[in-house]
């Protein structure tokens, strides 16, 4: 990597050091074509990035001064100089490389399940073989040895042991290729077969980029606290934090050292700020004088000092990949901590009739297991460290990839693009693995149970046996390939659009 030296008498001057060398802090250069080596804020000028080997996305996305650029990235459009803030093991692509082989350590049931019986299988043919020899050798020993040669070539079980692995290995590739890290083998089949799909909004349906638009003083002169000072406080607290809404105050200069900061899960942060304790959250959390109206608040637990307005706009392509999923089947429904008058806006720009507000995590698992015991098969999509609860406790859980590293370790499938389009295409082949499974299965177990008895009375050679095995494994793989091949699905947007034209 090229690293500058960073010496009062070095303005300018760089070196070429190995990756190891590398530590937060550092400035890189990283010319046009490129990788990114470490993760860290874009510094001087804007620039465009190639997230493909991250996101998926396969057109360059633009970065401005003070954006995050991820190691593994190359850069696309012109020089860009970047500061350090993780590196090695610390970086975005090493822990979804570690989610990646943890992933790949699991065996999933069918898997396991399929090579039992194919274990099995195995001593069952022996058996049947010596049978078979027995038999042939009594009435016509001649042919005894060939025939039961051709019986346990015909009855190798190599397309059943094929059957399942060879469809998820494949779908596992073409999820990754659109942008759908998958973690747990047997969590594919739990997602084609679910029914409802529960979202978190801040972070997951909105587009990450909240915006501050009104801040609020009350008391300044009693208080001694101006519009400056708040803002410096609330960036104080929100610094470390990984909450979608923290993002709003990252321009905020100059902000202090904030000490002892805790998340209350579903209610805030608190917190020391030039000797005095804080709190910055929801009303009822930040002060006691104040009635919530979906703001953030800054207070002392008493009294409310500042209140911030913030928005945050739903994605481009979310209410296009929920119609999707309610087209497919997948009944949808948003389970949000924030203000009953935030949830009702977002649900209204989506189209979506379910909506929960004022949800903590307790709350948000315990509707999962409602719905649960209801009999539906629920897959859950959030980000936040909140979420962890319940993406644990669902049946199915994706999170998303800019949220919290508990979060994406609790979840079954890592959503790697910014698109929330790659849910519903995640949903549409693990439909068409769970058919292709099923396929491949009956094929191997019908092909042995039709070959067998053909073999066994002496009407199939080895060598025949032999080019049937062959061409059965062969058709199982090629069946399962068949997922590698993107589905063509209807434009959802183009049928809305038909629908409602005059």
């Amino acid at each position: 990597a090229t690293r500058e030296r960073g010496g009062e008498d070095d303005a300018g001057a760089c070196e070429q050091v190995p990756l190891a060398e590398l530590a937060p802090g550092d400035v890189v250069r990283v010319a046009p074509g490129e990788a990114v080596p470490a993760d860290g804020t874009l510094l001087d000028q804007a620039s465009s990035f190639d997230e493909a080997l991250l996101t998926g996305e396969s057109e360059p996305v633009p970065r401005r001064p003070g954006d995050t650029v991820l190691a593994g990235s190359h850069c696309h459009e012109r020089p860009a100089r970047i500061r350090l803030t993780h590196t090695g093991a610390s970086t975005r692509l090493s822990q979804l490389v570690h989610l990646v082989e943890r992933a790949q350590a699991a065996r999933p049931p069918l898997a396991q399940a399929t090579e039992r019986i194919a274990g099995a299988f195995v001593g069952v043919l022996l058996v049947s073989a010596a049978a078979v020899y027995a038999w042939w050798h009594l009435h016509e020993p001649s042919r005894a040895l060939e025939v039961t040669l051709a019986v346990l070539v015909v009855s190798c079980p190599c397309a059943l042991s094929l059957a399942v692995p060879a469809a998820l290995t494949t779908a596992h590739g073409a999820l990754a290729r659109i942008g759908v890290l998958g973690l747990r083998g047997e969590a594919l089949g739990a997602l084609a077969r679910a029914d409802r799909m529960v979202f978190d909004k801040t972070g997951t349906l909105g587009d990450g980029r909240p915006v501050l638009q009104e801040v609020q003083v009350f008391d300044a002169a009693a208080s001694g606290y101006g519009r400056e000072q708040v803002l410096r406080i609330a960036a104080a607290l929100e610094r470390d934090s990984r909450h979608p809404l923290a993002r709003a105050f990252e321009r905020v200069a100059d902000a202090p050292p904030a000490e002892q900061v805790r998340l209350v899960p579903g209610a805030g942060l608190r917190g020391h700020v030039d000797g005095r304790e804080w709190r910055l959250g929801h009303a009822g959390f930040a002060c006691r004088d104040r009635d919530d109206d979906g703001a953030l608040w800054l207070g002392d637990g008493t009294a409310a000092i500042a209140r911030f307005e913030i928005r945050e706009t739903p994605r481009t392509d979310a209410a296009e990949a929920l119609a999707e999923l309610r087209a497919d089947g997948v009944d949808v429904e948003i389970c949000s901590g924030d203000a009953a008058a935030t949830v009702a806006r977002f649900a209204a720009a989506l189209g979506v009739g379910d909506a929960r507000s004022r949800q903590s995590p307790e709350q948000k698992l315990a509707r999962v297991r409602e719905l649960q015991q209801a009999g539906h098969v629920v897959a859950m999509v959030g980000d936040g460290l909140n979420d962890a609860p319940v993406l644990a406790g669902a049946d199915v859980s994706l999170a998303m990839a800019d949220g919290a590293a508990l979060a994406q370790r609790a979840a079954d499938f890592v959503v790697t693009s910014p698109s929330l389009a790659r849910i519903p295409q995640a949903v549409a082949l693990a439909r068409r693995t769970q058919r292709i499974v099923r396929q491949n299965l009956a094929w191997a177990l019908g092909y042995n149970l039709l070959a067998w008895p053909l073999a066994a009375s002496g009407h199939v050679t080895p060598w025949i046996a032999a080019l049937g095995m062959a061409l059965s494994s062969l058709l199982v793989t090629l069946n399962a390939l068949r997922l590698a091949r993107p589905p063509r699905r209807p434009d959802t947007r183009q049928a809305r659009i038909a629908t409602t034209a005059p």
